[in-house]
């Protein structure tokens, strides 16, 4: 075993067991259980509690990772989806091919996710001419229409 490294196989800093809290070391291997816990869409600080420092430490640390929070989980899709096509189109394997051909099915099924676009949002006073056209009272079918104010 490493002596320089813990039970875990996380680097000691070179302070440890001297007053003071620890350094953390940003290691290559936690970045990636960082960006794959991202993917699945998990906190701040449950990763950092996973990786057993605080969040103020993550984002000294992996700011830049974090920042990405979005494309994670497309990232991730994208490595899985050429993997599989790697291996079905390379190897041949059918399995893979199965899989590659249940990914594509999955995704032409899949509706745009398009943001929908926000009602305009209207006045008071417009609001209220609005819903005067719209609703029709008790004394709608005996009064005669209006238009601008002003009876036909």
């Amino acid at each position: 075993m490493d002596p320089n490294v813990d039970l875990f196989g996380d680097p000691i800093p070179s302070n440890w067991g001297m007053r003071g809290r620890p350094e953390h070391i940003a290691t290559d291997e936690n970045a990636l259980k960082i960006k794959v816990l991202l993917a699945e869409g998990w906190s701040n600080g449950r990763i950092a509690g996973a990786l057993g420092i605080t969040v103020p430490t993550l984002r000294k640390h992996y700011f830049s990772i974090l920042g990405d929070r979005a494309k994670m989980r497309d990232r991730m899709k994208a490595a899985h989806l050429t993997k599989v096509y790697e291996k079905a189109i390379g190897d041949g394997d059918t399995g893979a091919l199965r899989l590659l051909d249940q990914m594509i099915q999955r995704a032409e099924l899949r509706p745009e996710q398009a943001p929908k676009p926000k009602p305009e949002r209207l006045g008071k006073k417009q609001q209220a001419d609005q819903d005067a056209k719209e609703k029709v009272g008790s004394w709608g079918d005996v009064l005669p229409p209006f238009e601008d104010g002003k009876p036909n």
